[in-house]
């Protein structure tokens, strides 16, 4: 009796793997009608921008994966520093644990009655588990640095960072033209409706004066949003481009 009970969810786990990895799949690209949403003309009317950079700047989003959401949490007339808050990178250890108990029960647990073929069922969804977990808390442990003193942005997983630990910098802060916020509605998996967010997720970026975009942030509430690009853009003295309006 308990080794059926123990097959039934075995299977109940081989068979919605394939319904996960299409969430992931499409969780990863935004969902199924990113490339047709992002085919079209942003909403946005940059021409009026007046900008030469803005014309040959792009309109749509650049994230991939998962979303770096990093806020504002040391400011001072020399530096600022972005960093994923710590609340938000406990939830990303759920998929870690999740996975190394699955691992561990199947492997272990489970492997007197079912022998390899319960190693492997543990290493197919609590290592694919782990490994999301892990990979997600490494991404957004990704703190930016803006430094006036030595001119730089760069980013680190240290939370006390100098650039002289750095050998290449993402930009020089003079090469900072301004600050793009871009939202993307695309994501049916990503939708809602509540105070500060319209649904989908928004995007700020750094414009270099070549026109190049470097991604910064991608966050779910609107507002923050705003208010997170413009202090960036008086701190760096820029302009603050905000295609989430008009």
């Amino acid at each position: 009796m308990q080794s059926g009970i123990y097959l039934y969810w075995a299977e109940v786990l081989v068979t919605s793997f394939p319904f996960y990895f299409m969430y992931y799949q499409c969780n990863k690209k935004g969902n199924f009608a990113v490339k047709y949403v992002r085919s079209q003309k942003p909403k946005f009317n940059y021409r009026h921008l007046n900008d030469p950079i803005a014309d040959n700047t792009k309109w749509i989003t650049t994230h991939k994966g998962p979303f770096t959401q990093r806020r504002i949490i040391d400011l001072s007339d020399l530096k600022l520093v972005m960093r994923t808050p710590i609340a938000l990178l406990l939830l990303y250890t759920i998929p870690a644990i999740i996975g190394l108990i699955v691992l561990i029960t199947f492997s272990i647990v489970f492997y007197e009655d079912f022998g390899l073929i319960s190693i492997l069922i543990g290493l197919l969804f609590g290592g694919f588990a782990l490994w999301m977990g892990i990979g997600s808390i490494l991404k957004q442990s990704v703190s930016a640095f803006f430094n006036k003193e030595v001119g730089y942005f760069w980013t680190s997983r240290k939370i006390k960072t100098e650039f002289s630990d750095f050998k290449k910098a993402h930009c020089k802060l003079s090469d900072i033209h301004a600050i793009q916020l871009i939202h993307d509605n695309s994501g049916t998996l990503h939708s809602g409706s509540h105070r500060g967010r319209s649904g989908g997720s928004y995007e700020m970026n750094l414009i270099l004066k070549d026109s190049k975009r470097i991604n910064v942030f991608t966050n779910k509430n609107r507002e923050k949003s705003q208010n997170e690009a413009k202090i960036l853009a008086e701190f760096l003295k820029v302009h603050f481009w905000d295609a989430t309006v008009g």
